[in-house]
């Protein structure tokens, strides 16, 4: 699933043009004051100045707005901009927060540029569609819409954790960990992820991470669901989102920016535990900066169109999750031994792993899963962790002017021997060593 969601697809607004003779008479100068007026208010702290020009009159939205710039406070933007870049459909609906809109009223969609320090190599840009109107007399923010459409796609518009609910946020070395109000222990959820982080960067070796993560737990399935313009898949507990730098174009180099995780509390914990899925949620953040630029920007888990194989993304992150701990090991030898007997009566010279299109599909989603991760934990058990992450990045750079192989097991076979594993000669041969005990340590399970 490759998104177009508000965080992940929008790269920033065209030039915005003056559209006076639009059947409402045009608001943009005292719309443009006061958004440049709301990016000064938030670096200053300025409540007053940011509620400024929110009708006062509309205690939703009044509501709303004093808890999008307390999130925003804690979280600490830099590089904020507001831009307006366009207008919605003329007439306006109300939209979130208001019943009915003034006479003169307005849709613009504006853009929000910033950047989470430690967290973003760049800043990025998220999409909101605000609704102007004039009451008595002056330009207001009367409302803020719920959708629109880039592209010719409907688009989810404020779909951002911070725009979503009232946050907690706590840091740790490397971790930015903001959850929900409604969950009591997010100072342990901290540590968690710090301590996640900690063995990531000592799992990851030399390749390089950024300084920090950003990890956002909902309370409850329903607000997770709801982030990132639903980039979760209905099955995970999970889902890290890439995003582009604003400004980027949908082809060419230096779209990434960073990443965004959002975590399902109670999924998490009904899964296993938070701290298996924050582990392999930082493991998908960290691959997603090195796989070959997409057309758009993906989430995993879910996405199919991400320019590397997900027998290698998925089944290295499995791996990850389980290397310090053996309960999540437990449950992974469970899944494996699940998968084999689903699939042994297939099971020849060597396990089979899925191809990118159908690696989710049901009902083969957990063999795949457990396929993919009993490979690296079959090569780190063998020949130690160090060669297994040579597997995987072997896997997920291809070699230069060659395209991303479709047929998963030829792109095993051409790994395997680009990470010294088999050689050349014997990469695509069933019958050899490597292949053989494999296939003998997913039958053991």
């Amino acid at each position: 699933m490759v998104l177009g969601g508000s965080l992940v697809a929008l790269s920033g607004c065209q030039a915005a043009t003056d559209t006076a003779d639009a059947p409402t008479p045009s608001m943009d100068p005292e719309v443009d004051a006061i958004l440049d007026r709301r990016a000064t208010a938030l670096a200053n702290e300025d409540a007053p100045g940011w509620l400024a020009a929110v009708d006062a009159g509309n205690p939703a939205l009044v509501a709303h707005e004093k808890q999008v710039l307390a999130n925003l406070r804690q979280l600490a933007p830099e590089q904020v901009r507001f831009r307006r870049c366009g207008r919605g459909p003329d007439p306006v609906a109300p939209g979130r927060y208001a019943s009915s809109l003034p006479l003169q009223s307005i849709a613009y969609d504006v853009d929000l540029t910033m950047r989470l320090p430690g967290v973003d190599a760049a800043a990025t840009t998220v999409r909101h569609r605000y609704v102007f109107g004039r009451v008595d007399g002056a330009v207001t923010l009367v409302d803020v819409a719920r959708g629109a459409a880039v592209g010719g796609e409907p688009v989810p518009l404020t779909d951002c954790p911070w725009d979503t609910c009232a946050l907690q946020v706590r840091r740790r070395p490397g971790v930015l960990l903001a959850a929900q109000s409604d969950v009591d222990n997010a100072d342990a959820l901290a540590e968690v992820a710090a301590q996640a982080v900690t063995e990531l960067r000592r799992d990851w070796g030399e390749n390089p991470l950024p300084e920090s993560f950003a990890v956002f737990v909902a309370a409850d399935t329903d607000t997770f669901r709801g982030w990132f313009g639903g980039a979760a898949p209905d099955w995970t507990d999970g889902v890290t989102v890439a995003v582009r730098r604003a400004g980027a174009k949908d082809s060419g180099d230096g779209r990434y920016a960073g990443t965004r995780i959002a975590i399902d509390l109670p999924a998490s914990r009904t899964a296993g535990s938070p701290y298996e899925t924050i582990k392999r949620q930082l493991g998908y953040a960290a691959g997603l900066a090195m796989l070959p630029a997409s057309p758009r920007p993906a989430s995993l888990p879910g996405a199919a169109e991400i320019g590397a194989p997900l027998w290698a993304v998925e089944g290295f992150a499995q791996y990850l999750a389980g290397r310090d701990s053996s309960a999540v090991r437990g449950r992974a030898q469970t899944r494996l031994r699940a998968a084999r007997l689903a699939a042994e009566p297939e099971l020849g010279a060597e396990p089979e792993l899925a191809a990118n299109p159908s690696f989710y599909a049901a009902p083969a989603r957990s063999t795949n899963l457990a396929l993919a991760s009993s490979l690296f934990q079959f090569v780190a058990g063998r020949y130690g962790h160090r060669r297994a992450r040579e597997l995987y990045l072997a896997a997920v750079t291809r070699p230069a002017g060659k395209s991303a192989e479709p047929d998963p097991q030829a792109g095993l076979a051409g790994a395997l021997a680009r990470a010294g594993l088999v050689g050349a000669s014997q990469a695509d041969a069933a019958s050899t060593d490597f292949y053989a005990q494999w296939r003998h340590f997913v039958l053991r399970s």
